[in-house]
């Protein structure tokens, strides 16, 4: 299964420059620090403030494996024998391979899929949170659901009704307190605000 996470363009530049940062800092580049610092006022600073002033999102797919999305993953334990000086008989060193976790946090488990009256329950709270769920929500909302439902499962289907205000085919009752809402969520904000889904809403809103 393919993921897309969309991030605005900005930031991947401003860990470029926190790693510059970090590297004139070896002793290794100690005659070039000057050098190193008008690279990065004259060009790096001045296309981080243009990259600021506009909505360009950029887009990037990770790859999920199936067997991860179909059923959860056991813990594997692995066992490597070492020999060692001054030691007799050979060392046992364990390494536990641990499930792997989505960008919150969350074990990234799925047993099945979504029923539709599930669904329905997650937009539902949804809407009657005007759209501004907070993570700590979203393990609420999990609570009304089955067992077998993961939260990274209501985490992203929360995600695809933020999507759907983006493109204009779903609105809350109050868009104004909706929109404060997103601009505290950077990367949420870039995402509504960016010229693909504002050409979406236009569109939406014509038809």
């Amino acid at each position: 299964m393919n993921v897309t996470i969309e991030f605005h363009a900005s930031e991947r530049l401003e860990k470029f420059i926190k790693w510059i940062d970090n590297r004139s800092k070896d002793s290794i580049h100690k005659d070039n620090i000057d050098l190193i610092e008008q690279f990065k006022n004259k060009v790096l600073m001045t296309e981080l403030k243009r990259l600021k002033e506009n909505d360009q999102v950029i887009s990037d797919i990770i790859e999920i494996p199936d067997s991860v999305m179909t059923k959860p993953k056991e813990k594997k334990t692995s066992s490597i024998r070492k020999s060692a000086p001054k030691v007799s008989g050979p060392i046992l060193i364990e390494t536990r391979l641990d499930i792997p976790r989505n960008g919150n946090g969350h074990k990234s488990l799925k047993i099945r899929d979504l029923f539709d009256h599930e669904k329905d329950i997650i937009r539902a709270e949804f809407m009657n949170l005007n759209g501004q769920i907070k993570e700590d929500a979203c393990l609420e909302i999990q609570k009304k659901l089955g067992e077998e439902v993961a939260i990274f499962q209501v985490t992203g289907f929360v995600t695809y009704l933020h999507l759907q205000i983006a493109e204009g085919k779903l609105e809350v009752r109050d868009m104004m307190n909706y929109l404060m809402f997103l601009q505290s969520h950077r990367n949420r904000w870039a995402t509504y605000n960016s010229p693909k889904y504002r050409n979406k809403r236009i569109k939406s809103q014509a038809a």
